[in-house]
């Protein structure tokens, strides 16, 4: 583990090498402009109008993200209490149902169901009017046998009071009868 290794990394590779004499220097002195060397492939293609093949990768791509999704911040009800009122969460009014005709589709009815939809609202109306009705005679009558049941007590609690009073008062003479003959 604790040796040191030398590793060769390189290796000596021979180029071929490539010679293409220029003679233009050689030409006379008027002609020497008029020399061209080889032409590049840009400059070719130009010349003869050939586009470039682009790759299908190389392309730009719309980029599609999807919507993300945060949950809801929930913050302890230990640590709602320690904080100021003006940090605290205000319970916000939730947003109101949707009506059902918005969300629900339209139900064109014939006439024989109209008139069988129109006989059951009747029948409902009517039978919400009897529950309503039997409701209020029934607070009425509870009204009236609670006043009928707190009258009976008071009169109870009266005849107790009376006969605790009676009970009493035998009682005491016969203690006051007992203390004398005691004397």
């Amino acid at each position: 583990l604790s040796d040191i290794v030398f590793v060769r990394t390189w290796y000596p590779v021979s180029i071929p090498t490539f010679y293409n004499p220029v003679t233009s220097l050689l030409k006379p002195a008027g002609e020497k402009d008029t020399w061209s060397g080889m032409k590049t492939t840009g400059q070719l293609r130009y010349e003869r109008g050939i586009k470039l093949k682009q790759n299908k990768d190389s392309l730009y791509k719309p980029i599609v993200r999807e919507k993300r999704h945060f949950n809801k911040l929930h913050i302890p009800k230990a640590l709602q209490k320690a904080l100021p009122f003006k940090n605290k969460p205000k319970n916000l009014e939730k947003k109101g149902k949707t009506p059902k005709d918005q969300w629900r589709p339209a139900v064109i009815r014939e006439p024989h169901e109209k008139k069988i939809s129109a006989l059951l609202s009747a029948l409902s109306t009517v039978n919400n009017y009897k529950i309503t009705k039997a409701k209020v005679r029934h607070r009425e009558q509870l009204k009236e046998y609670l006043k009928v049941k707190q009258k009976e007590d008071e009169q109870k609690f009266k005849r107790q009071k009376e006969a605790r009073k009676k009970v009493y008062r035998i009682l005491g003479q016969r203690e006051k009868k007992r203390q004398k003959s005691s004397l």
